[in-house]
């Protein structure tokens, strides 16, 4: 389909094999891309005799690959014994993925030596990691980038775990050697589509940019100076990005809890911060909703109103907590009532068969879900 792929990796780290997996159309409508389709994914695999080994999510959402402003971010999902966890992730790496001619990539499992993840439309190979001493993350990913040099971006790591290259911190980079990998090189050698005439989406997002621009020229002219870097199709560089290795830290972790908010602007607040992780979409820009709605359209062919938009942050939310638990997250507490009620949760942290319902969620979710 036009703009999304339908398409994941599963990288098995285990027994180091590399499969494709079909995604329904469906999901893509109720979820949208980045946190909601991955955790719908987590879903569907814990109904499955195949279920995942710890893995590790990096999740496009439906505006990789294009120029629209603050699409960049891929997200990161990873699962432990305390419960669900997820990131922000920038650089190019989302535009990667889905000019690879995917929407994400699962790592599951550990490989026993470390181990290349060398990603192209054409191919996905597990390659042992180039020799170099002293090891050092930014030299891995220059030798990896001479070896590959049609790679648009390229993520390493160091066995200390305190420094990476471009794009990943230190919580990032722990998560991916735990796994045994060292690198991941994505070679974009795909394609980006729509269903719009990709002309007039272009003329579109220009204008749109061109005007926001102007409005913002005064920051823009602040973050795009020389050793800056710019996310994929961003205009103003933000990141601090030096050579010695210092990098700054390109992950947000999001934050659901905050005494100064009423219990309806908390829950707006949620229902708000999941849909941005599921465009994702940039904090340092903020779409107006009827751009998103226009653009959603005009790029996966999906009409979604404002009231289902809103719905789809609920019901990503909604997952979130409920998968979270499972993993072993500790149950909401029933101190708070009135969150409880308005979320659809019971005393015990369970969702009423009602509020399932109202936002579409699996029925099968009530078969896996038993709170401690």
């Amino acid at each position: 389909m036009a703009g999304i792929q339908e398409r994941l990796l599963r990288i098995d780290l285990n027994q180091s094999n590399v499969s494709e997996e079909r995604l329904p159309r469906k999901w893509y409508s109720q979820y949208l891309g980045g946190l909601g389709l991955g955790l719908r994914y987590l879903l569907e695999d814990l109904q499955s005799t195949s279920s995942l080994d710890e893995p590790l999510l990096i999740m496009a959402g439906p505006f990789a690959g294009t120029p629209i402003p603050g699409s960049a971010p891929a997200v990161l999902i990873s699962v432990s014994k305390k419960g669900l966890h997820y990131d922000m992730l920038y650089g190019n790496v989302a535009a990667a993925i889905r000019l690879a001619g995917f929407d994400g990539m699962v790592l599951n499992g550990k490989s026993l030596a470390p181990v290349w993840v060398a990603i192209a439309s054409q191919g996905i190979a597990l390659k042992a990691v180039p020799d170099l001493e002293p090891e050092n993350a930014l030299d891995t990913e220059a030798k990896i980038r001479d070896l590959t040099p049609e790679a648009l971006t390229v993520l390493a790591v160091e066995e200390d775990k305190s420094r990476s290259n471009e794009y990943l911190e230190v919580d990032m980079g722990g998560q991916l050697l735990s796994k045994g990998v060292k690198a991941i090189s994505i070679v974009a050698d795909g394609k980006f589509d729509s269903e719009r005439n990709v002309k007039d989406l272009l003329r579109d997002v220009n204008l749109y940019l061109f005007n926001s621009i102007k409005q913002k020229s005064e920051r823009v002219n602040q973050t795009a100076m020389p050793g800056r870097k710019s996310c994929f199709g961003c205009p103003g560089g933000c990141i601090d990005y030096q050579r010695d290795g210092q990098e700054a830290n390109f992950v947000l972790t999001p934050s659901f809890s905050s005494k100064q908010l009423s219990v309806e602007a908390l829950v707006r607040e949620e229902n708000n911060r999941s849909l941005k992780y599921c465009l994702p979409s940039c904090p340092k820009w903020t779409l107006p909703q009827k751009k998103i709605l226009e653009w959603l359209e005009a790029i996966t062919g999906f009409v979604i109103t404002a009231d289902e938009l809103e719905i789809t942050g609920a019901r990503v939310f909604t997952l979130y907590k409920i998968l979270d638990m499972y993993y072993g997250a500790k149950p909401i507490s029933p101190a708070q009532p009135e969150y409880l009620r308005q979320r659809g949760f019971n005393e015990r942290g369970a969702l009423i068969i009602d509020k399932l319902e109202q936002l579409s969620l699996p029925a099968s979710i009530t078969n896996l879900f038993n709170p401690k």
